[in-house]
């Protein structure tokens, strides 16, 4: 920048110039500054989409109750399967001794047409007839007789090892809804399963002063809200033993009680007696 000597203003032009204040307290409200108009705020639609692709709290509860649904309905469509099952071997048994017991009647019946047929025809041919002809009639008579009753005696061992096919199936089949049954309550009830066996068991060892419960950690909590008021009884974790399970042991002896062992010592009893 260059100074105009007073003598040279003729050759120069000269505006003058005026300055805006710049502090905003003593001035306008227009001035912005720079700094504060470029900075930018930051985006946060990035942020939140990637917070809501996070699974929630819930969502490991709701996947752990949805597979606990699945589990009892694959249950209860196995035990409805094992129902229609045995139905359908009751209807098949019942309809198996009708058919004998119609053959049995027609076999009766039969029976009594032969007899009487050999009374007329003894009694016609004695007159008419030599006696000779009355003994081949007599020898027919016979025969149809002794095929009758071959034929009956051949539906009756078909129908008794068909029978026997059925029974055993459906005592099979009986069973083994028995044990679908006590398997989902162990694994949706076990602690009342264990409550139960332990009141049982307490019974048998009503003379012991004092009585303690081993069970399985999953049912610990149940046993003692239930017990609680029983002084002499003392409840404690084993780990060896299954769900729905205890082993009770006092001064007096030592019971166990598992209910799935309780199962196998019945069915032991019912197939033994089939099979």
């Amino acid at each position: 920048m260059g100074v105009v000597l007073e003598n040279h203003k003729e050759k120069h032009e000269i505006v003058q110039f005026s300055f805006v204040d710049l502090d905003e307290s003593k001035g306008g409200t227009d001035f912005q500054p720079f700094l504060k108009t470029q900075i930018r705020q930051p985006e946060k639609k990035e942020s939140e989409d990637f917070q809501a692709g996070l699974p929630t709290k819930n969502e490991p509860v709701k996947q752990k109750q949805s597979s606990e649904n699945e589990s009892v309905r694959k249950r209860d469509e196995l035990i409805e399967t094992l129902i229609q099952k045995s139905e359908i071997l009751t209807n098949e048994i019942a309809s198996l001794r009708g058919k004998l017991d119609n053959q049995e009647q027609l076999f009766q019946a039969e029976l009594k047409s032969i007899k009487h047929d050999s009374y007329q025809r003894g009694v016609h041919d004695g007159i008419l007839q030599a006696e000779r002809n009355n003994e081949n009639k007599y020898h027919q008579n016979l025969e149809r007789l002794g095929n009758s009753m071959k034929k009956l005696e051949t539906i009756s061992t078909q129908f008794e090892s068909l029978s026997e096919n059925f029974e055993k199936e459906l005592v099979h089949t009986s069973i083994a809804i028995a044990k679908e049954v006590l398997t989902g309550e162990i694994s949706f009830n076990s602690g009342q399963v264990a409550i139960n066996l332990s009141k049982s068991l307490i019974k048998s060892l009503n003379e012991a002063t004092e009585i303690t419960i081993h069970a399985n950690s999953g049912d610990i909590d149940d046993l003692k809200t239930s017990l609680s008021k029983m002084e002499n009884v003392k409840i404690i974790l084993d780990s060896a033993i299954s769900r729905g399970g205890v082993i009770l042991s006092s001064d007096v002896g030592t019971v166990e009680g598992n209910i799935m062992d309780r199962f196998k010592v019945v069915k032991e009893s019912i197939l033994s007696k089939v099979d």
